[in-house]
């Protein structure tokens, strides 16, 4: 999907293989990364079946290459994940699943695509834990930095953006916020951010590998 944010979700993997004692290079996985520059679905979903095709395209070469099973390390996309479990029969594991799997927050904050605020990704499966959602209120300009990011032009301003947005969740009792979307870790963390985050992809490519070595 977002190539900036993939080439930092494969640098994550080899951290975590790191971290669960892998040293040797015949030690590390087999890992299939499937670059897929699908039209944008950040802002709205014009071109909705066009890169629904693509990615199911997508899913069915991973699969024909023997995949175990296979991530996809975007959020706006998981609006459709049942659609895609449906076309193959090789496990998905979602970002969406694994993070919500995470929080302990009654209060959460959300940051994310236009796409995934409207779609209410997170929004459903945090209110069924009964976690209180609270979402940011410029909702298109975090879809324009997040486009940023992807270009490779975000500046610091879109960085004191972001930061100012989740003040302002945490004004409203927000207790940690969620980095619904792989390219705003790119520019806020768990060190400039005034709430701790849920990292998304960090989650994404930590339970990828415990799914390598546990299997």
């Amino acid at each position: 999907m977002g190539p900036s944010a993939t080439a930092r979700f494969y640098q994550l993997l080899i951290e975590n293989c790191q971290k669960q004692g892998l040293k040797n290079n015949d030690e590390y996985p087999y890992i299939v990364i499937y670059n897929l520059p699908v039209p944008d679905l950040i802002a709205d979903q014009n071109s909705k079946e066009i890169t629904l095709e693509m990615i199911i395209a997508g899913l069915k070469k991973l699969e024909s290459f023997g995949a175990d099973f296979i991530v996809i390390p975007c959020n706006t996309i998981h609006a459709y994940i049942d659609t895609f479990r449906k076309a193959v029969t090789v496990p998905i594991i979602s970002i969406v699943e694994v993070t919500v799997e995470r929080i302990c927050a009654k209060k959460i904050g959300i940051l994310g695509s236009k796409t995934t605020m409207k779609e209410g990704i997170y929004q459903f499966a945090l209110e069924e834990k009964g976690k209180e959602i609270i979402l940011p209120e410029n909702m298109d300009r975090v879809s324009d930095v997040i486009k940023k990011i992807i270009g490779g032009e975000d500046e610091k301003e879109d960085e004191l953006f972001l930061i100012e947005e989740i003040r302002k969740m945490s004004r409203k009792g927000a207790e940690a916020v969620i980095l619904g979307c792989t390219e705003l870790p790119l520019i806020v963390n768990g060190e400039n951010s005034p709430l701790p985050v849920f990292d998304t992809l960090s989650i994404l490519a930590e339970c990828s590998v415990k799914e390598v070595c546990y299997r």
